[in-house]
């Protein structure tokens, strides 16, 4: 907290790990950053972005996420748009339960302080065959390892994902119940409502559910014509739905209808999704990122608000900030609060 020169703000000497934006270029650069790899050690092959110099292209649009993983490395993530897409990680591990965030950048023109959002780990690992994982999922799983989500519904709520293009065995189910590690095949220790979605595109292998055969996707495959499956070459996205009755149904979002559902009462118990592969390891793409809504703010076609804030003035900023009272007192609700909110006006915003 002194005055200190711009040259000793980025110089790569003061840093220990630290990702460089260079603004001349508009990249992340792999040169000019300290102590990490941009993403060329666990490439999956699905990023352009990054150039053959170890450059990462991003936009005025590109939102970014530090993730200190399980393993102890320090990853920055694309999460543009809800994607998540790994650029790079530090070369070694870090020391500590818990990392110190630094910034710095130039003075002309004027480097913009990050506004950050903390967000919970996504998913546990349940089963790593030669205890190799280090308890890490973020650059993708290998096959035999079963993960389970820390997100979960109860009844009243959804959630939703994506099931990938050409799935190659990929499992999902209710619970494991089997052995941390060494398990040849740990599929079968999922347990409760167990499919699978494999190359044909299709769900199939089920184990306590029940189709429901007039669903569009029924039969969709002339090959196939007892599984729900989709045209070749599609992600489609799918849900959960847990009810308020305790019944589980799992819905074609794209179609909007009824795939099947869950044979046994929940009895209001939370649910949350495990899933694994079996024959090919599952790269960071492939493992679902899951959505979460309340059901009947989805019956009213009010499942997503958007949260806004806003730099006035300069330097000064206020979050969160929702374009219509409703929208800000249902979320006060839905963060535990007493469902009122404050208007406020800005002489800078033009939309008023």
């Amino acid at each position: 907290e002194s005055a200190t020169p711009e040259s000793s703000v980025l110089d790569s000497l003061n840093w220990s790990v630290g990702f460089r934006f260079v603004r001349s270029s508009g990249r992340i650069s792999g040169s000019a950053s300290v102590g990490i790899d941009l993403e060329t050690r666990w490439n999956d092959g699905d990023l352009p972005q990054v150039t053959a110099d170890g450059q990462y292209d991003v936009t005025n649009s590109t939102v970014f996420a530090l993730r200190y993983g399980n393993d102890n490395y320090l990853y920055l993530l694309d999460i543009t748009g809800g994607s998540e897409v790994v650029i790079g990680r530090s070369n070694t591990t870090l020391v500590g339960d818990s990392q110190t965030i630094f910034f710095g950048g130039e003075n002309q023109p004027n480097a913009k302080f990050p506004v950050m959002q903390e967000r919970t780990d996504r998913w546990t690992i349940v089963h790593d065959y030669d205890s190799s994982e280090n308890g890490e999922w973020a650059d993708g799983i290998e096959n035999q390892t079963v993960i389970k989500s820390n997100l979960f519904i109860d009844p009243g709520e959804k959630f939703t994902f994506d099931l990938p293009v050409a799935g190659t065995n990929k499992h999902y189910g209710l619970s494991y119940n089997s052995a941390a590690t060494g398990v040849a095949n740990p599929i079968s220790g999922l347990q409760d409502g167990v499919w699978r979605w494999d190359a044909q595109e299709i769900i199939h292998n089920m184990v306590g559910w029940t189709f429901n055969t007039s669903a569009t996707g029924y039969g969709r495959k002339p090959a196939y014509p007892t599984t729900w499956g989709v045209a070749d070459g599609q992600i489609h996205t799918v849900s959960y739905r847990h009810k308020s009755d305790n019944t589980l149904e799992m819905w074609s979002e794209d179609d909007n209808e009824l795939i099947m559902t869950y044979n046994v009462s929940t009895g209001g118990t939370p649910i949350h999704l495990f899933y694994s592969s079996t024959q090919t390891p599952s790269a960071y793409s492939q493992i679902p990122v899951l959505n979460k809504y309340d059901l009947d703010a989805t019956d009213n076609g009010n499942n997503v608000s958007t949260w806004y804030y806003i730099e006035s003035p300069g330097g000064v900023f206020t979050y969160p900030l929702f374009a219509s009272t409703s929208d800000a007192n249902t979320i006060d609700t839905s963060e535990g609060g007493s469902g009122n909110s404050n208007g406020y006006s800005y002489g800078d915003d033009p939309t008023g």
